[in-house]
């Protein structure tokens, strides 16, 4: 029996990836497209599908249940188009950056507020890491912890599985639903991107927030998929990975500890039960992600990298208000 029919907008080299998630979320995919010049056909044959040579056109037309993005899409589609494929049934996921920035988001619309709803609220991050079974376990560990005074966050996917825009707003979602979105980031990176959403190589950064609160990235498309985020405060420090969490007290001492199924570590296995979830009702689904701030954290980071200095996702964020 063949499963919900589902599109994706992908690079070539992310093919393996979305393939196999597919077929094990029990999605046929019926339709893959590319930004890649020239390459749209060649990929649609690969995969055995129908080619999509435009994502605005297979987004307002395709019938599919699950559309997957693995790369930015530009130029991002507009607010109309994110708003008639949700209400048409249709399941927006991606793996990365929606669009090149905060500014470009508003630009489509998709910051919008409509009922306290924005079109981008549709876009599911996925896989996220606080969605990730080792998360939903520590739920009483984080709500025992206390404050966050310090978290460090280190994320990695290689270029078939996102590259570093995916793993750098894994590494932001995170920082954001733990400690919420930074003042001032000082970051380093080899640069030279036109957007976050074309970003290679590696990323380092300081975030200050405006309660003395800190934290850091490290994020990268050099290593193989996985994250792990350093949580200090009062309680000591907590440690989660896909593998499990640690928590250890100011002196040392075990107060908890956890490990994950085998399964919860493979990153095909992690992307393809996220896919199965936008399907389940039933399926714990957390808020949406905060894209706006998001974005403007990426956004801020990309910049930082450029002008030497620290940059405030808060002043993105102002000019992505004006821009809408």
């Amino acid at each position: 029996m063949e499963g919900s029919p589902a599109i994706a907008w992908i690079l070539p080299e992310h093919l393996g990836l979305v393939m196999d998630a597919c077929r094990i979320a029990g999605l046929s995919l019926v339709a893959v497209g590319t930004p890649a010049r020239g390459e749209t056909r060649a990929l649609a044959d690969r995969a055995g599908t129908e080619p999509m040579p435009d994502l605005r056109a297979g987004l307002a037309s395709n019938e599919a249940r699950v559309a997957l993005l693995t790369v930015c899409p530009d130029p991002s589609p507009d607010a109309r188009v994110v708003v008639a494929a949700e209400s048409r049934g249709l399941h927006i996921a991606s793996l990365g950056p929606f669009a090149a920035g905060a500014i470009d988001a508003a630009e489509h619309g998709l910051l919008r507020e409509q009922a306290g709803v924005r079109p981008i609220d549709a876009v599911r991050l996925i896989p996220r890491p606080r969605m990730h079974p080792v998360f939903r376990a520590a739920e009483d560990v984080l709500g025992s912890f206390g404050d966050i005074e310090l978290v460090s966050v280190e994320s990695h996917a290689p270029r078939s599985m996102g590259g570093l825009p995916a793993a750098l707003l894994s590494a932001i979602d995170l920082v954001h639903t733990l400690i919420g979105t930074p003042e001032l980031i000082d970051a380093a990176s080899p640069g030279g991107a036109r957007h976050i959403g074309v970003m290679e190589g590696y990323l380092s950064a300081l975030l200050r927030f405006p309660d003395g609160r800190a934290g850091q990235i490290a994020a990268s498309d050099r290593a193989a998929w996985g994250w792990r985020a350093t949580l200090t405060g009062q309680g000591g420090r907590l440690t989660l990975r896909p593998s499990g969490f640690d928590w250890f007290d100011a002196d040392g001492g075990r107060r908890d500890e956890h490990r994950a199924a085998e399964s919860s570590r493979d990153p095909v296995r992690v992307l393809a039960d996220a896919l199965r979830m936008l399907l389940d009702p039933g399926a714990p689904r957390g808020p949406a992600p905060a894209w706006a701030e998001i974005l403007a954290s990426a956004e801020a980071s990309l910049l930082s990298t450029r002008t030497g200095q620290a940059e405030s996702p808060w002043t993105l964020l102002r000019a992505a208000q004006s821009a809408d």
